[in-house]
């Protein structure tokens, strides 16, 4: 299969060096293009990842700078505040993947894609790249029906957010409204008193606070659920890769089972790898759907969020090869 070249800006970065990484890692054939400011540190990871070559960018030009290039897809590890990326995609007819726009933040995106829609525009601020909000699409699939859904994702103190994420979360809380969420059929925007806990298992509870990612406008049409919430806490985790922190996410649904019961049950999705490495592999589902490489057609023009994108069962049979561990907790 030929390919244009991935553009993958801020390819040096936590998140997009992860990204690289797990592109190479089941595309070896796969070539990518890591746009950084330090070119010697670009030049350096392109030599080592393989098939890859690194080039400067220029965010203040339509063309970013680079004459005319091809590439098959465009990729920010980090928040485009003047979308001049998604703008150079839509000149190219090529797909684009918004990873940073929280949930009240996405409407210029919708903006330019309702103006030309003939290219894919996947929204995808969502936790950890979408991937607790697909398992979690999965897991409500074992209900008869689906009342509420709650992400909570919890933070080891030594493997916090890497500082383009952590800064994004900043800019959310400064300038955007509270967070928002599905709240018995209502949007609501959350009041500090709406905070509550991530329960980890029965008598274990971290404190929280809520996040307006577009997980709760993604998981709310495919679920049917009345209430969608995500939290973020710190906790210290089990040891994952070379004893350093890993990461886990609660997903907790309640709602009639198949006889009819009213229950709740949880499930914690664990990587070993932690938290950036986590959002590095469900953007790479993302990438891969959007340019056929999981063996089907290439994802049509069109407008999506991850969950209308990727095949909540078939993202089931990746996580074992992405290294993630799904267990019920009582």
């Amino acid at each position: 299969m030929n390919i244009d070249p991935v553009l993958l800006i801020g390819g040096t970065g936590a998140l997009g060096s992860k990204i690289a990484e797990w592109l190479r890692a089941r595309h070896s054939n796969l070539p990518i293009t890591i746009a950084a400011r330090d070119q010697a540190r670009a030049r350096e990871f392109a030599e080592t990842l393989g098939n890859a070559d690194a080039t400067a960018i220029d965010l203040h030009r339509p063309d970013l700078g680079l004459d005319g290039r091809r590439f098959s897809i465009v990729i920010p590890a980090f928040k485009d505040h003047a979308h001049v990326s998604y703008r150079f995609a839509q000149d190219r007819g090529i797909p684009y993947i918004a990873l940073s726009e929280a949930a009240f933040e996405i409407a210029p995106l919708v903006a330019m894609y309702a103006h030309r829609p003939q290219s894919a525009l996947a929204l995808v601020g969502h936790t950890h790249g979408g991937l607790p909000a697909m398992t979690a699409v999965a897991l409500s699939r074992r209900f008869a029906s689906v009342d509420s859904i709650a992400l909570g994702a919890v933070f080891d103190p030594a493997d916090p957010l890497p500082p383009g994420a952590e800064r994004d979360m900043a800019r959310i809380m400064k300038a955007g409204p509270p967070p928002l969420a599905l709240v018995n059929g209502l949007w609501r925007w959350l009041p500090p008193e709406a905070m509550q806990p991530i329960r980890r298992a029965v008598g274990e509870e971290v404190p929280a606070e809520a996040a307006g990612l577009t997980d709760t406008l993604g998981l709310w049409g495919p679920t049917g659920a009345q209430s969608v919430r995500v939290d973020m806490g710190s906790a210290p985790t089990a040891p994952g890769t070379d004893g350093a922190p890993g990461h886990e996410v609660l997903i907790e649904i309640s709602g009639r089972s198949q006889d009819g019961s009213v229950v709740t049950r949880r499930w914690k999705l664990t990587d070993p790898d932690g938290n950036v490495a986590f959002g590095a592999k469900g953007l790479v589902l993302v990438a891969e759907r959007l340019l056929g490489l999981d063996g089907k057609p290439a994802a049509a023009a069109g407008l999506y969020f991850v969950e209308a994108l990727l095949d909540a069962d078939g993202v089931q049979t990746q996580l074992p090869k992405l290294r993630l561990m799904l267990a019920e907790v009582v």
